[in-house]
C-alpha cells in the first residue's frame, strides 16, 4: 500500500498544481487550488515513513486511509456545496479539480479497506493454520 499511497500522492499534487497554475482559473490563483496538492503530500508522506519504518506499516496506513477519507468528503462537501447554492454550476478547473480528488481519494480509500481486509483474512487463515499447544 505504500506504493499505492505515493502513487495517488503524486497524482494529487499534480491536480493542485494544475489547478493553482496562472491561467487555468479567472483571476489570481488562490492557496485553496492547492488542497489537493496538500493532501497529496500528506499521503506521499505517509507511503514514505511506511516505506522507511515497516513496523509503523499498520499505523500509518490507517492514518494515510484516514487522510482519503477526508480528501474524499472534503471534495464531495463542495461540490455539493456548489449545487446548494443554486447558481448552476461552473465548468472550470475548480470543479474538475475537486472531482479529480473526490475520485482519487476514493479509489484510494478503496483500495485501503480493500488492503486490511485481504490482511486481516490472511492473519485469521494463519491463525488457524497454526496448531495450538
Amino acid at each position: 500500500m505504500a506504493i499505492v499511497s505515493l502513487v495517488i500522492g503524486g497524482l494529487l499534487i499534480a491536480v493542485g498544481v494544475a489547478g493553482y497554475m496562472p491561467g487555468m482559473s479567472e483571476g489570481t490563483p488562490h492557496i485553496t487550488a492547492l488542497i489537493p496538492a496538500f493532501v497529496g503530500i500528506a499521503l506521499q508522506l505517509c507511503g514514505i515513513l511506511t516505506l522507511l519504518k515497516p513496523a509503523l506499516t499498520k499505523h500509518v496506513m490507517h492514518a494515510a486511509a484516514m487522510i482519503g477519507v477526508l480528501g474524499f468528503l472534503g471534495g464531495v462537501g463542495r461540490i455539493v456545496s456548489m449545487l446548494m447554492k443554486g447558481d448552476g454550476i461552473v465548468l472550470d478547473i475548480k470543479l474538475y479539480s475537486l472531482i479529480a480528488m473526490s475520485v482519487l481519494c476514493a479509489i484510494f480509500v478503496f483500495m485501503c479497506v480493500n488492503s486490511f481486509i485481504q490482511v486481516r483474512k490472511a492473519r485469521q487463515a494463519a491463525a488457524k493454520a497454526t496448531p495450538t499447544v
